[in-house]
């Protein structure tokens, strides 16, 4: 049996043993929280420049590849890439990225 001193002793340890684990488990929670939260904020206000997007002008290009007549050329000059729309300072179609030559150069890289 373990005296009177031992056990407090014992307990002590323990509850500082405790007390560590809990620090621990709470600064990687917190820890992961904010990296979380860096992750969506990024994701949500990361600006976007539509003339240097390989993906929107490929998004643009395949409508136009897929146009047959001049009607269906118009219908892709007025589509608008999906942008975020917090970071955009004004939409841009695929007529006006044409227009610029940035379809010709997204296509190079």
């Amino acid at each position: 049996m373990l005296s009177d001193a031992e056990q407090q002793q014992r307990r002590g340890r323990l509850r500082r043993f405790a007390l560590a684990y809990r620090a621990k488990l709470t600064l990687l929670v917190l820890g992961l929280l904010v990296a979380f939260g860096l992750l969506i904020r990024w994701g949500i206000f990361a600006p976007v420049d539509p003339l240097n997007s390989a993906l929107v002008g490929e998004w643009c290009r395949l409508g136009y590849e897929k146009a047959k007549t001049a009607a269906d050329t118009a219908t892709a000059d007025r589509r608008e890439p999906v942008v975020n729309q917090q970071t955009a300072a004004m939409p841009i179609s695929c007529g006006e990225l044409r227009r610029s030559g940035a379809l010709a150069r997204t296509n190079q890289n």
